[in-house]
């Protein structure tokens, strides 16, 4: 088995070669260049600090795998502000005139209870 150092360097290499700006990799890749059957949490959480330390962002998809891109990509993205998006949102938190059960259902995040008793 190789170190989550060595496997870094070797996800890392295909990244480069592929000449992508973004790119998902397999669990079947990662196994593979680790000479690992089973990727357990551990292994996976210092193969995240290590590429995060070489300058990769690396994370799981929930469609299964990987997907991963140079930290410095993220340099020229737009920012987005409180100022400019939030302000009114905020306020109106405060006063008790929105609630994070509405935030959620704006954001597709709210889950009926009552469809799973069903």
């Amino acid at each position: 088995m190789l170190t989550p150092y060595q496997v870094a360097l070797l996800i890392i290499l295909i990244f480069v070669r592929s000449e992508q700006k973004r790119a998902k990799l397999s669990a079947k890749t990662v196994k593979i260049l680790s000479k690992r059957k089973c990727l357990r949490v551990a292994f996976i959480k210092k193969l995240i600090a290590e590429l995060d330390e070489l300058g990769f962002t690396f994370v799981e998809l929930e469609s299964g795998g990987f997907g991963m891109l140079k930290t410095t990509a993220l340099e020229g993205a737009p920012s987005v502000t409180v100022k400019k998006y939030l302000t009114e949102e905020l306020r109106n938190i405060r006063k008790g005139k929105i609630t994070f059960e509405q935030i959620e259902v704006e954001l597709g995040f709210a889950f009926d209870f009552d469809d799973e008793i069903e």
